[in-house]
């Protein structure tokens, strides 16, 4: 913005008046200018941020939708591990055979999410939606902390897997303590299932813009 002086010499007030009201004037144009593409800019980059962080959210959602039957089978196969020593704590022998302990893990992002609070596009939407946005990461993050969990219970578990072959040669010791590793597994294995079936929910009440709906409780039977 440039301000110019008169072309000739002002003589009176009213002179002087009138130029200082045409330089207001040109300034509060210019400043009213320079806030609405300050203002368009702002929500630009609020709507880029909203739409990265929508596909990330839609990406998540279906990337844990995929491993969910893969976390039942862990589960189950843990069950199958679980019933194995507890047979040869009772009978010291069993009939299971070919079971195996598995894990696998969902890869959830929050890449557009940590670059819009960076950019500073977030202070640029509205505080409902926003809310909105924290509560869903939040959730992931306690899914991935409990899949973490899962990973550490379940590679605990599989450590007497590692050391013996022949597991008919492991001491009663042996067997209640790896016993309590595998119902320590299934805990966390059940736990994350159960995070996992909530964040779903939540991405969906998200993207579909609807409360999120709980799970109902099991009804009584008289």
């Amino acid at each position: 913005m440039e301000i110019h002086a008169p072309e000739r010499h002002v003589q009176s007030l009213p002179e002087i008046a009138l130029h200082l009201a045409i330089v207001t004037i040109g300034i509060l144009i210019a400043l009213g200018l320079e806030q609405t593409v300050e203002w368009y800019r702002h929500r630009e980059l609020a709507a880029e941020a909203r739409e990265t962080i929508l596909n990330e959210i839609r990406s998540n959602r279906q990337e844990l939708s995929s491993e969910m039957p893969r976390f039942a089978r862990h589960h189950s196969n843990a069950v199958q591990v679980l019933d194995f020593m507890t047979d040869m704590l009772d009978r010291g022998k069993s009939d299971r055979h070919g079971f195996q302990l598995t894990i696998s893990q969902a890869r959830l992002r929050n890449t557009s999410w940590s670059t819009a609070q960076t950019v500073g596009a977030l202070s640029f939407m509205p505080y409902a939606e926003l809310e909105k946005y924290a509560s869903i990461y939040r959730r992931q993050d306690d899914f991935l902390l409990a899949q973490n969990r899962t990973e550490d219970a379940v590679v605990g578990a599989y450590s007497v897997f590692a050391a013996r072959n022949v597991f008919e040669k492991l001491s009663h010791a042996e067997l209640e303590a790896e016993r309590g590793r595998l119902m320590a597994t299934l805990s966390a294995l059940t736990l994350e299932m159960q995070i996992a079936d909530g964040l779903i929910r939540s991405y969906d009440a998200l993207l579909s813009g609807k409360p999120a709906q709980s799970a109902a409780a099991p009804s009584k039977q008289k």
